[in-house]
C-alpha cells in the first residue's frame, strides 16, 4: 500500500524483540510508558476524525473511504473488533501490519492484512504451524467472501541469509503477492540515510535472480516514509 494515504494507529506490545527493531518506543516497555496513550475504541474514532480539523472538506469531496491502518507493535496481541467495527461504521477501510506470530481471528473483518515474518537477521524464530493457520485462513477470506478482501507477505531485507528466507517463504505460499522491504538501518541518520537506503535496494534487485520464486513474484520497495521523514515519529 506504498504511496495510499492512510491514518496510522500504533498499538504497544510485541511478543518479538528484533535486532533492527525501529519501533522501539512501540515495544520497550520504559519507552511504551513514556509514549502510550490510554483509549477507548469510541475515543480512537474520534481522534482519527480530528485529524481532518484543518482540512473540513477533504471528507466531502472524497470519492474513496480513507484508509487507518492498525500497526506495532504488533496489533494482533489486542482484541480490535470492536475498533475495526466502528471505524467502518464511519466509513474507514483498515489495514493491519503485523508479523504473523499470533493467530487474531479478527484479521479477515479489516479490508487488507499485511503478514510480515522476520528473517534471520531479526534473531528471530518464525512459527510456521502458526503462519501456515494464518495464511490459510487469508487465502480463504481472499478468495471466497463477497466482499472486498487482500492480503500479503512482506519480509524484510538485510542480509543474503534473508533473501534465502524469503525465497523459502515465497515457496511455501506462492499464492500470495510478496513484497521485499528494503531494510532500514537504525543507526544511520541524516542525509546518509537515503543512502544507505537506496544502496540497499539497488543490492536486492541486482541479486533478484539469484532466488527464482522471488525473481518472478516479488516486488522490491523501500520504507518510503524513511526516505520522506528518516527516522522522525509522528509520520
Amino acid at each position: 500500500m506504498i504511496g495510499v494515504p492512510t491514518h496510522f494507529i500504533r498499538f504497544a506490545g510485541c511478543s518479538y524483540r528484533c535486532a533492527w527493531c525501529d519501533s522501539m518506543h512501540a515495544v520497550e516497555p520504559a519507552q511504551i510508558q513514556q509514549h502510550k496513550k490510554v483509549l477507548p475504541p469510541e475515543d480512537l474514532v474520534s481522534w482519527v476524525e480530528s485529524l481532518y480539523d484543518d482540512h473540513p472538506t477533504h471528507r466531502i469531496v472524497e470519492p474513496e473511504p480513507s484508509w487507518v491502518t492498525l500497526s506495532g507493535g504488533d496489533p494482533c496481541l489486542q482484541d480490535l473488533t470492536h475498533l475495526i467495527k466502528l471505524l467502518q461504521i464511519d466509513g474507514y477501510k483498515i489495514a493491519v501490519e503485523t508479523q504473523g506470530a499470533v493467530d487474531a481471528r479478527w484479521l479477515t473483518a479489516c479490508e487488507h492484512v499485511t503478514i510480515s515474518p522476520k528473517p534471520p537477521s531479526s534473531r528471530m524464530e518464525t512459527d510456521f504451524d502458526i503462519l501456515d493457520r494464518i495464511l490459510m485462513r487469508l487465502n480463504y477470506a481472499e478468495h471466497r467472501m463477497s466482499r472486498t478482501f487482500s492480503h500479503c507477505l512482506k519480509i524484510v531485507i538485510f542480509t543474503n541469509d534473508d533473501m534465502v528466507y524469503a525465497e523459502k517463504v515465497a515457496t511455501r505460499f506462492p499464492s500470495t503477492d510478496m513484497y521485499l522491504s528494503v531494510g532500514t538501518p537504525t543507526d544511520v541518520k541524516g542525509p546518509k540515510l537515503e543512502d544507505t537506503v537506496l544502496d540497499a535496494m539497488r543490492w536486492i534487485i541486482k541479486d533478484l535472480p539469484l532466488y527464482p520464486i522471488l525473481h518472478k513474484t516479488a516486488r522490491v520497495l523501500p520504507q518510503l516514509h524513511v526516505l520522506l521523514w528518516g527516522h522522525e515519529l509522528g509520520r
